[in-house]
């Protein structure tokens, strides 16, 4: 089922997009954002458990850089990037999706 706007009249913009640039907004930067901050997080080495990954200084830096990299590009957070990401899923795989 598709989502038709006039079924949902006062529906509203999610404030935690207040202040995302236009071109975050635009859903053809998608890809190349995603790879800019997937490249970081490279690594040389594989961790066996969580635990290990979550104390590696390497992989800690890396995911320091990483948040960094987010800020330049316009992210004020973690969860806005999240959300941004999980909103440009649905645009990039044409999902339909519903409201509960």
């Amino acid at each position: 089922m598709r989502l038709d706007l006039k079924q949902v009249p006062k529906l509203r913009p999610n404030p935690i997009f207040k202040g995302l640039s236009g071109k975050l907004k635009d859903p053809k930067n998608f890809d190349k954002v995603e790879k800019k901050l997937r490249n970081i997080l490279k690594s040389d080495h594989e961790h066996k458990t969580v635990k290990s990954y979550a104390t590696c200084l390497r992989c800690n830096e890396k995911r320091g850089e990483r948040k960094k990299l987010m800020k330049e590009i316009g992210f004020k957070s973690v969860t806005q990037y999240m959300e941004w990401k999980k909103i440009q899923m649905i645009i990039k795989n044409k999902a339909d999706f519903q409201l509960q």
